[in-house]
């Protein structure tokens, strides 16, 4: 993979970003295709942190009546030590991504386009 290259998900799909290709061309078409896949990445975030934190309540609920006389930190070091944790954190973490990269592309068609 190159700098000018980065490969994100939008709605768990896998796409490869060519950051020069939008820096070419019709560069108001660019901008819009741009803020649709970032309003895109940041739906598929948003996503992410809700059913995160729909399982974390869930679950604290869960360990906290099997163990009523655990501690806060206990509750908490039982649930981050799930896969499921992993999994939503990483997940989290992928969508974060995809907006951060689009978002830089975005910023550098704008100013490309108001030079």
């Amino acid at each position: 993979m190159s700098f000018d290259t980065s490969k994100i998900k939008l709605h768990g799909e896998s796409v490869d970003v060519h950051h020069e290709d939008f820096l070419k061309g019709d560069l108001p078409a660019n901008l819009a295709k741009l803020a649709d896949m970032l309003a895109t990445a940041k739906l598929d975030l948003e996503r992410s942190e809700v059913l995160y934190r729909s399982w974390k309540a869930t679950s604290t609920n869960m360990i906290a009546d099997k163990n009523p006389k655990w501690a806060a930190w206990r509750i908490t070091a039982a649930l981050e030590g799930e896969d499921m944790f992993l999994k939503y954190k990483e997940g989290i973490c992928v969508q974060q991504h995809a907006v951060n990269v689009l978002q830089g592309v975005f910023e550098a068609v704008k100013g490309r386009l108001h030079q």
